[in-house]
């Protein structure tokens, strides 16, 4: 990331200094008598802000030193609240290492849980780096933890798009398939209505069921199998191990999906 301070007493001379996972603009040296600042960050789709000491020496603003001093401040900061969002959130211990790529997880979760509605959530990773417990942590630590979690893998999800949409969607009293109860049958959107469905290798995931899923991040009805709509309160959770842009760039992926996705977390191997 990049930290960019401006002195208004500088004539607008302003200094950028690389900072690891950091995206913050703030203004310093209106009063020299301030002994805080107030600096917010554009982090997981919405912006933090914080309050930081900074001593005399960093009010100068006239050395790439006291941009340090800075964000050494800010740094610390952030890395306690990290720590704090951890405790709250992990306090069975299931996910295992302290290192701070680890830590930014447990910060992505926090903001994840703070977006108001069904804000859709994208755990990136390899494989075995444990995004079914980090799923799993999000809904438990959510708003809507007393309600179901629902686990699906999109592998398996191909076929004749009535099928997808019948096990997705759901199927209506009029459905007239053979081998399913007339009444209906939920799908796995509306079995998780009110909690979380999990979706995970999200490459995978059909054509036909990128665009059903858009439509439900939305907020628009989809149609079950037999004319029925209805629309899913259900937070989804995706996940995969695929490169993005190549994913997109091969049309497994859609764009308008991806840009539909409030929060993107990368779990470490």
């Amino acid at each position: 990331g990049r930290i960019i301070v401006t002195d208004d007493n500088a004539k607008g001379k302003d200094w950028r200094h690389d900072v690891q996972n950091c995206a913050i603009a703030a203004m310093v040296g209106r009063d020299p008598l301030d002994e805080a600042l107030d600096v917010t960050f554009d982090k997981h789709g919405g912006k933090r802000r914080v309050t930081v000491p900074i001593s005399g020496e960093a009010l100068a603003a006239d050395k790439p030193d006291n941009v340090r001093v800075l964000h050494t401040a800010i740094n610390k900061k952030r890395i306690a609240a990290q720590r704090a969002y951890r405790q709250k959130i992990d306090q069975d211990g299931i996910v295992v290492g302290s290192s701070p790529a680890l830590l930014e997880v447990f910060e992505g979760i926090h903001h994840a849980n703070l977006l108001e509605g069904a804000a859709a959530v994208l755990l990136l990773g390899e494989r075995g780096t444990g995004k079914t417990h980090i799923a799993k942590l999000l809904h438990a630590s959510s708003g809507r933890s007393s309600k179901a979690f629902v686990e699906r893998n999109a592998g398996g999800a191909g076929g004749d798009l009535n099928i997808q949409r019948g096990e997705w969607i759901g199927y209506g009293k009029n459905h007239g398939v053979q081998g399913i109860d007339r009444n209906g049958k939920a799908g796995h959107l509306m079995s998780a209505n009110g909690g979380t469905l999990f979706v995970d290798e999200l490459a995978e995931l059909s054509s036909d069921l990128q665009v059903i899923f858009l439509s439900v991040l939305e907020g628009r009805p989809v149609e079950k199998v037999g004319g029925e709509s209805v629309t899913p309160n259900v937070r989804c959770i995706f996940a995969t191990n695929a490169a993005l842009d190549k994913a997109v760039a091969d049309r497994r992926l859609r764009a308008d999906l991806l840009d539909r996705i409030a929060v993107k977390i990368t779990i470490p191997p």
